[in-house]
């Protein structure tokens, strides 16, 4: 709504009008009056006169000659998009206090930015009058030539950058920016790149981010075209943080800034930081002079920067109605952020989150919707095992890719309560389809998609460069899968181990697989193998003698000899009993 008018605007208004239509850029007497309305608007010291002259400038006179001679009027329209109308910078320029009188005979407290007319006494800064006058006059310049969209946008998210107690401020901001929206529709592809690009550093306060991220969320209720984009930034921040975070063997957590990445370090998760390397960085920064503060309150923080961002982002995938409407929103977030990422410790729990949201609403594990799309099932965590799965077996992803899906499939169907004992099934068996095809053909060759997989889709086939190489490096997608499948099997041994005909089958194809020339348990995490050689012998899988002969071919006390090598995955065994991961 128009904001009040003061008394004399009218006089105001007839001097900026004649200086705005008269100014050609030359040196002339007009131009002394114009150079005077920069002045005001680049350091105002008088707030009456501040809020008369966004008042006249917003007016049909001025207004129109401004949005139709905008190359003549850059400076200005540059001072009007910069000028910040929520705080009195005079109050930190002058000392004591300087009454003057303007020419409409309106007394001004510089100290205090008060503007006393007649009965009037308000402070223009802390009632809001001067922000008004100047998203009023923002919003009419818009509407007349929507050229100024990016410096508006520009503007509403700067002020919406720095964290206020006051709800008045952010309400008149919001509305503002919604009203700007709704005048230039095609401002919403316009928005997402400045607020991705006004995003606080991972560095800054915590109040300052999460603010921001509350900002950006309540941008969604009335911009929910692209929610995608600032869902997949908040995922993006939340990673920055988290993989600043490291956890020791020990149990200690401390935050380790850019990190150097090496080449086989990036799974490794039994490699413990040198601590040579560590002491020589402190002893360095100690001579420099840089405060010191200690690991474990550094990490207190960015953990609480995490936890507040992470949880305003699930609020906000509460709010959300349809949770497939969420997983194929967070579904590139996942893919291009996530996954991507190395030693990723929490963020990742948005998506189980999700999923346990989805099975939660409807009816758990056993809630299917077949009947409300078409017979097919769209149980979010059934889409988001498949799509692992996906990952898991193309042969056009990067060996890198398929890993890291085959990581976060094995923790996810491991360790997710609302996963069905069916789904953990099909999950196993599409697994060992694949391994069990690149097995039969020495690895030269395998299917991408196992046959009778209802989770997964056809892809091409992959061909190795050196299919009967014994190298473990050319066949680290093979013992990632089938690190994944025993994994799954520590956790869920009731299920997969079970004593049906179909059960007995898939022991049988679990003991081929094991004693199979590539020898996958050699390759695979001690705590794993172990945990699985156990449960195998208790479910009759194997005997102790075939258990035995295994550990000794490990050890190298049977087969060719060679040291072991460990494929480096993110997957880790908690400490636990052998029957642990037992649920039945």
């Amino acid at each position: 709504p128009p904001p009040k008018r003061p008394q004399g605007l009218d006089k105001v208004s007839a001097v900026v009008d004649t200086a705005v239509k008269n100014y050609t850029g030359q040196p002339t007497s007009t131009a002394v009056a114009y150079t005077a309305v920069l002045g005001q608007l680049r350091r105002s010291k008088d707030p009456g006169m501040l809020w008369r002259l966004l008042l006249s400038l917003g007016r049909s006179k001025s207004l129109s000659e401004i949005s139709g001679n905008a190359k003549r009027h850059e400076q200005l329209i540059h001072l009007i998009f910069k000028l910040d109308p929520w705080s009195d910078r005079s109050k930190q320029r002058t000392n004591g206090t300087a009454a003057t009188t303007d020419n409409n005979g309106a007394m001004e407290d510089n100290n205090k930015g008060k503007i006393k007319n007649g009965d009037d006494d308000e402070d223009l800064y802390e009632s809001y009058m001067i922000a008004d006058a100047h998203l009023y006059l923002c919003i009419n310049l818009l509407s007349s030539n929507s050229t100024f969209l990016v410096p508006f946008l520009t503007m509403i998210v700067r002020s919406l950058e720095t964290p206020t107690p006051s709800s008045a401020k952010l309400s008149k901001l919001h509305l503002a920016l919604q009203h700007a929206l709704t005048l230039v529709p095609k401002g919403r592809s316009e928005l997402f790149p400045i607020l991705a690009s006004r995003f606080p550093f991972k560095r800054s306060p915590t109040e300052k981010q999460v603010h921001y991220v509350k900002q950006c969320i309540r941008i969604l209720e009335y911009a929910e075209t692209i929610r995608k984009e600032v869902w997949g930034m908040i995922i993006e921040k939340c990673i920055e943080v988290d993989v600043e975070i490291k956890i020791h063997l020990s149990g200690d957590v401390r935050v380790v800034e850019e990190e150097k990445e090496g080449g086989d370090e990036i799974f490794e998760i039994d490699g413990v930081t040198g601590e040579a390397t560590e002491e020589a960085k402190k002893a360095i920064e100690k001579k420099l002079g840089k405060r010191q503060r200690t690991d474990s309150i550094e990490a207190d923080e960015y953990a609480d920067k995490l936890d507040e961002m992470l949880n305003l982002l699930l609020s906000d995938l509460c709010n959300l109605k349809s949770k497939v409407d969420c997983y194929n929103a967070l579904e590139d977030a996942f893919e291009d952020v996530v996954l991507r990422t190395h030693k990723s410790k929490f963020t990742q729990f948005v998506w189980f989150a999700m999923c346990k949201m989805d099975a939660d609403e409807h009816g758990g594990s056993e809630g299917g919707r077949e009947e409300d799309n078409g017979g097919e099932d769209d149980r979010v965590y059934r889409m988001f095992a498949s799509h692992l799965i996906r990952n898991t077996i193309s042969s056009t992803l990067p060996s890198i890719h398929r890993q890291s899906s085959a990581c976060y499939l094995a923790s996810f169907i491991s360790r997710a309560r609302f996963v069905d004992d069916e789904t953990a099934i099909e999950v196993v068996d599409a697994l060992m389809d694949w391994a069990q095809e690149y097995t039969r053909t020495g690895g030269k060759s395998g299917r991408s998609t196992p046959p009778g997989s209802p989770t997964t889709r056809p892809s091409s086939p992959g061909v190795l460069t050196r299919p009967s190489s014994p190298r473990v490096s050319d066949h680290m997608v093979f013992y990632s899968i089938t690190q994944c499948v025993f994994y799954i099997m520590c956790f869920r041994p009731g299920v997969i181990m079970g004593g049906t005909d179909r059960g007995k089958e898939r022991n049988g194809r679990i003991m081929a697989l094991c004693t199979h020339r590539f020898k996958p348990l050699k390759h695979c995490l001690s705590s794993v193998r172990a945990e699985f050689l156990d449960l195998a012998v208790r479910r009759s899988v194997m005997s102790k003698d075939e258990a035995e002969n295994i550990r000794m071919g490990v050890s190298g006390g049977k087969g060719d000899g060679s040291t072991p090598q460990k494929v480096r995955t993110p997957i880790k065994r908690p400490s636990s009993p052998a029957t642990g991961g037992d649920r039945r």
